[in-house]
């Protein structure tokens, strides 16, 4: 379900190859330059006002980016390398009314995407209580239910 038409950039399509052949069974392991971009993050977010939205360069979502999340996430969700194989799975196996339960809803990119596929509502658990607000603004941003 990707919503953004322009093609990846060459960096994201290398990526995507490379989050293909990890697997979930793998975290990525980064190398020097993404431990350089990621440093450059956390300057960019520490001179920024946040929040700022975050287009998703595979499915297109538009995520909040709030001091909540660490610029080590920032990083990886803007290459598309947070949560991809969950992203992946809910667009193989998610159809239209299909009811979903989400544990560890995190920011919420997993739970949105299963509730534009599904149209349904998302039920999500997430024990960190900092995180409702985000992942409320993350299903508005979408228009998610």
């Amino acid at each position: 379900m990707s919503r953004s038409k322009a093609p990846l950039p060459l960096d994201i399509k290398k990526k995507q190859q490379e989050i293909s052949k990890r697997s979930l069974k793998h975290y990525p392991v980064p190398s020097t330059k993404e431990k350089i971009e990621v440093e450059g993050v956390k300057k960019l977010l520490r001179a920024a006002e946040l929040p700022w939205v975050l287009r998703h360069p595979t499915t297109g979502l538009r995520l909040e980016i709030n001091e909540l999340i660490h610029p080590k996430i920032v990083y990886l969700l803007s290459m598309g390398d947070y949560e991809q194989d969950d992203l992946n799975l809910i667009q193989k196996h998610i159809q239209k009314g299909d009811r979903v339960l989400e544990l560890g809803a995190g920011i919420g990119i997993t739970a949105v995407l299963a509730s534009l596929i599904s149209k349904n509502k998302v039920i999500v658990v997430e024990a960190n209580k900092n995180l409702k607000k985000l992942l409320e603004v993350q299903a508005k941003l979408n228009r998610a239910k």
